[in-house]
């Protein structure tokens, strides 16, 4: 990257593969192969904040008092698979985690351990895929009768994050703590570079919101 929002792969944020291509002027198989030497990746994990929170939250609560959802969607293609068959392997009620038309969302996440003078950070491309069409109307009354909701990252759901301040108001009506973290907001940064991200549709949500998470960034 040589300048934010320009397409190009920075330390700590995400990226688009179509922004990288366009960056680059090489399709993206072309720029992991230079990146990688064509190295396989390390690992396959579940991702991103939303269900890892929500899976920790699961194995630490016990499941006679406490049921945890995952309201999701994924593709009908192997990542999918994958994907459901790991989540499957962990204490979370996934009857929301549907499956939509495009490619299952998903990330390359390129390691560099040597940044900052070897604290190490991570590069993100995400993928979006089926994650285009997920919206407010997937949420259905279980999610919002439940006494804790979790918005996690809604900024790589647009159609959430563009809703935001109804779905809020919506949960905290019928009693829930509203809980909302945040993630790189690359469709803010790319339309406004440098300037101050907002959180969803309007600056109200910060009064809606119980319990805030989020980085420095």
């Amino acid at each position: 990257s040589a300048r934010a929002g320009d397409g190009g792969l920075a330390p700590g944020k995400v990226n688009f593969p179509q922004d990288l291509e366009a960056f680059c002027g090489k399709p993206l198989a072309q720029i992991l192969e230079e990146i990688t030497g064509g190295r396989e990746p390390d690992g396959f994990n579940i991702g991103g904040p939303a269900i890892v929170a929500l899976a920790l939250a699961a194995q630490l609560l016990p499941r006679q008092k406490f049921r945890v959802e995952f309201h999701g969607c994924r593709g009908r293609d192997e990542t999918g698979e994958k994907f459901f068959n790991l989540a499957s392997q962990t204490p979370l009620e996934l009857e929301h985690f549907i499956e939509a038309s495009g490619g299952s969302p998903r990330a390359y996440v390129l390691s560099d351990p040597e940044h900052d003078g070897g604290q190490g950070e991570r590069l993100f491309i995400s993928q979006l895929g089926s994650y285009w069409e997920y919206g407010p109307e997937h949420l259905g009354a279980d999610f919002f009768s439940a006494g804790i909701v979790l918005f996690g990252s809604t900024a790589l759901t647009p159609r959430l994050h563009a809703n935001l301040s109804h779905l809020l108001r919506r949960a905290r009506a019928q009693g829930a703590v509203c809980v909302v973290s945040t993630v790189f907001d690359l469709l803010s940064e790319r339309e406004r570079p440098g300037q101050r991200w907002r959180l969803g549709d309007e600056d109200s949500n910060y009064c809606l919101t119980d319990l805030l998470v989020m980085d420095r960034e």
